[in-house]
């Protein structure tokens, strides 16, 4: 019952964020509480290591944000950079590193930069 009641409220706060009809620190707070449950509830629990997925336009990008904040946006506050990437398409969220990487560049950060592969 709770989980559907603070799924609607988050589901609100995530509209009126996008609609950036109250775009401040609060609801970015907000934002980042949703991405962090997100994560947890989406982290498996198998041993082996998170798959890379690529930008999907149905999928909720905040669910994708690393739960450590390895990415360097992160570190620096700046998450919804990464959101905002991931949601127009040019980019998505390497479940393995962290980072944020160039849809074109998809495979050769597989090969060569990703270092948690």
């Amino acid at each position: 019952m709770w989980r559907s009641c603070c799924f609607e409220v988050l589901c609100r706060a995530r509209e009126l964020y996008r609609q950036k009809q109250q775009a401040n620190a609060t609801v970015d707070q907000l934002a980042s509480l949703f991405a962090q449950c997100a994560i947890d509830e989406a982290r498996p629990i198998s041993s082996g290591p998170p798959p890379l997925l690529p930008p999907l336009g149905i999928v909720d990008p905040a669910a994708l944000l690393d739960a450590n904040d390895a990415s360097i946006l992160a570190q620096s506050g700046r998450k919804q950079i990464m959101l905002d990437a991931f949601a127009d398409g040019s980019s998505f969220i390497c479940l393995r590193c962290g980072g944020l990487v160039s849809s074109s560049r998809k495979d050769e950060h597989v090969a060569y930069w990703c270092g948690n592969t």
